[in-house]
């Protein structure tokens, strides 16, 4: 249909099906093209980037020590920890559902970013709270059960502020600042490293390096930087009130999206049954004859109950969502940072020079990486790579993160067969007796033993389920007996009778946490009389190692290596953090601007949501295979998902081919901001459903771009 517009009206004209801008539109995109690159940054996306930087600090500090606190602090194996370490995470990736059902139904991404934030802070003061060790019995229960319920809580409230934060910050930007929008993303992503990076700096060696209420570790200094942290977060995103845009449409987005999908598929599958009874049936049916086939846009069938404006809608997020599923295979690969690839570090040597580093700081590396390579991959490497248009749109730069992903596991795979043949096992003949230690539960207790042959056993201590194995060289008509040390300094007190009756009192302190340097002291006391104290100078307890320190009469301490240290050293894993940060830099920003570009105005949390629950699905992935001990060893786990990822980036690269880039018409745009500056509004907001499309049901295939 041929439509004249009157040119005065600084709109477009529409001549025989031909568009064409009228000389007076033209004069006014120039003219908002030039408002937008002269209009100032916004304010308000400062606070939300320096919330953001806090809240990442807070949130990374469980994620660098929640492996090894769930470990120490309620006693589980490293399998059970990955384990529940995923669960968490799990947790944080569901509730952005609920988050994004909050903002844009009834409160707004605004209320929710605060509500949540104030969820996280209380979650944090309850695990700090928990953190702290009691002396035993009901009190220290109650403690535990506080922690894990901080822990639960952190996971929800932080997973319903997931979606709504980078959306928030973004809706900050005018409509006609699109260049500086799409920068901002990784603006954002930088300002989250920074908080990742200091957290990791910070939290091993609060953790680690300064011990508290009688432990070499002291989860609850680190816990209450968190909580600093995350109060300070919810404060600036306070602070900022004044300064935000807060236009938001009140509508249940994920409700009516799921019920029109599911109305859909009903009519579909219905109507394919009519057609195809239909044809069989008539007299005039030519079976040579290819049967017409359904609309490849299944979802049209809920047309005339939701309307065609809804309908596109819902067309986008299912197109965008196809493409998010590999990014479940790439999320259970990434969250293993912190699980899997922690506890590789733990079995490598941590020496350098005078230095040991803890393994749970080695992540603060990856941190670095990704801030730097944010930059140079948005400044450096697209743009020379532009000139060949070879990674041109976000989906391409999120396959290239998809492969590099890929090799980083491959990697650590080659690496942990290294690390395979480094280990090694001893083998005590007649270590298995018929003897059964008996359980004493009394403070200070002394036991005698007798053993019939050579024997390996452990001191459990029940009060914090903790067991530590110790050997001993026995002789001839010996006993060996321990004593149990109230003040928590030190574990175990261990002596051994001789024949002659002279007693040797071994004062030993067993660590939870290794790669430290600890004072050998040997106190000879004599059944009566004072003990003898000798300090026998510094024993390094190497990581992997098994010593069995000797003592001679003459007082000569002999150190006999029973098992060697480890030998691979743990920056040896840099190469695959290298690769997995340049993932991040590439598929984490790419995936971020896609998923707010591609959506409307009124789903862009949804969409967030829906890149967020691809991580929930990765990690359940990562608690069937790593916390149930599916494969044999680490090394065939790692290699599996190689391979997996690798299957996941064909189906990536057939669905992404055909993938239609929304397109952003920048007349319509420019003449909309004009608008908004001729009215006085901030910011001209899409209502939830009213819009109407002028375009056919029938879109122009030609606009299908390719990778």
């Amino acid at each position: 249909m041929n439509k004249e517009i009157d040119p005065s009206k600084n709109v477009l004209s529409t001549v025989n099906g031909e568009t064409a801008i009228t000389a007076a539109a033209s004069s006014t995109l120039s003219a908002t093209v030039k408002k937008a690159r002269n209009r100032p940054y916004p304010i308000s996306v400062f606070f939300c980037m320096a919330s953001e930087t806090a809240e990442r600090f807070a949130s990374y500090v469980i994620y660098t020590m929640l492996t090894f606190f769930l470990r120490d602090r309620y006693g589980m194996d490293d399998s059970m920890a990955k384990f529940f370490l995923h669960g968490y995470i799990c947790l944080c990736y569901l509730t952005p559902i609920a988050g994004s059902v909050l903002s844009d139904g009834w409160f707004g991404p605004y209320k929710v970013v605060v509500y949540s934030s104030v969820g996280c802070t209380l979650g944090l003061a309850l695990m700090t709270v928990g953190a702290v060790v009691s002396s035993g019995g009901v009190a220290d229960q109650i403690l535990k059960i506080a922690g894990l319920s901080g822990l639960t809580l952190m996971g929800m409230a932080s997973g319903a502020r997931k979606p709504c934060s980078a959306a928030f910050a973004a809706n900050q930007f005018p409509d006609d600042m699109v260049h500086e929008r799409a920068h901002f993303f990784s603006y954002f992503y930088l300002a989250m490293s920074v908080g990742m990076v200091a957290s990791q700096l910070a939290t091993p060696n609060l953790r680690a390096s300064l011990g508290c209420m009688g432990q070499d570790t002291c989860y609850p200094l680190a816990l209450g930087a968190g909580t600093v942290a995350m109060a300070l977060s919810t404060f600036v995103i306070l602070a900022g009130t004044s300064h935000y845009t807060k236009n938001f449409q009140k509508c249940n987005v994920i409700l009516k999206t799921v019920q029109c999908v599911v109305f859909s598929m009903k009519k579909s599958m219905v109507a394919e049954k009519k057609q195809s009874k239909v044809i069989h049936t008539s007299p005039y049916h030519n079976p040579n004859i290819k049967e017409p086939q359904m609309p490849a846009k299944w979802l049209r069938c809920a047309i005339p109950k939701y309307g065609l404006d809804f309908v596109q809608r819902v067309e986008r997020v299912v197109d965008i969502g196809i493409l998010f599923v590999p990014a479940i295979g790439y999320w259970s690969l990434y969250d293993q940072m912190f699980s899997a690839w922690m506890i590789q570090t733990d079995n490598m040597d941590g020496r350098l020079g005078y230095l040991n580093i803890p393994p749970d700081q080695l992540t603060m590396a990856f941190s670095l990486m990704v801030m730097i390579m944010i930059p140079v991959m948005d400044y450096v490497i697209y743009p020379f790579f532009d000139r060949w248009r070879i990674l041109s749109t976000p989906l391409r730069k999120m396959g290239l993160g998809f492969l590099l992903a890929a090799a980083s596991f491959t990697l650590a795979g080659v690496l942990q067969l290294e690390i395979d043949k480094d280990s090694s096992s001893i083998s005590i003949p007649k270590a298995t007796s018929n003897n059964s230690l008996e359980q004493h539960s009394t403070n200070n207790s002394i036991f005698t033993e007798s053993f019939q042959e050579e024997q390996k056993f452990s001191i459990i201590w029940n009060d914090d389920r903790k067991t530590e194995t110790v050997h001993f060289l026995v002789t001839e008509r010996a006993k060996i007996g321990y004593v149990r040390d109230d003040n928590l300094t030190s574990i175990a007190s261990i002596f051994v009778k001789g024949p002659d009756q002279h007693a040797e009192h071994h004062l030993l302190k067993l660590p939870v946490y290794s790669h430290k340097f600890f004072d050998v002291r040997f106190r000879a006391c004599p059944m009566e009389g004072p003990c003898l104290n000798r300090d026998l100078g510094l024993y390094s307890a190497e990581n992997g190692a098994s010593d069995a320190l000797l003592l001679d009469q003459t007082g000569r301490l002999w150190v006999v290596s029973l098992l060697p240290s480890h030998k691979v050293h743990l920056l040896w894993q840099l190469p695959q953090y290298f690769l997995m940060a340049t993932s991040e830099a590439t598929f984490g920003v790419a995936g971020m601007e896609f998923a707010y570009s591609q959506a409307s105005a009124s789903m862009k949390s949804v969409m967030q949501a829906v890149y967020l629950v691809a991580c929930m699905f990765g990690n359940i992935l990562a608690m069937i295979t790593s916390g149930t001990k599916l494969f044999p060893n680490a090394a065939v786990e790692f290699f599996v998902y190689a391979s997996f990822m690798l299957i996941l980036i064909t189906f990536f690269l057939s669905f992404a081919g055909r993938y239609t880039y929304k397109e952003e018409d920048e007349v319509e745009e420019a003449l909309g901001s004009a608008a908004m500056a001729k009215n006085g509004n901030d910011k001209i907001g899409e209502s939830c459903f009213d819009v109407n499309f002028e375009d056919d049901e029938e879109e122009d295939e030609s606009k299908t771009y390719s990778l």
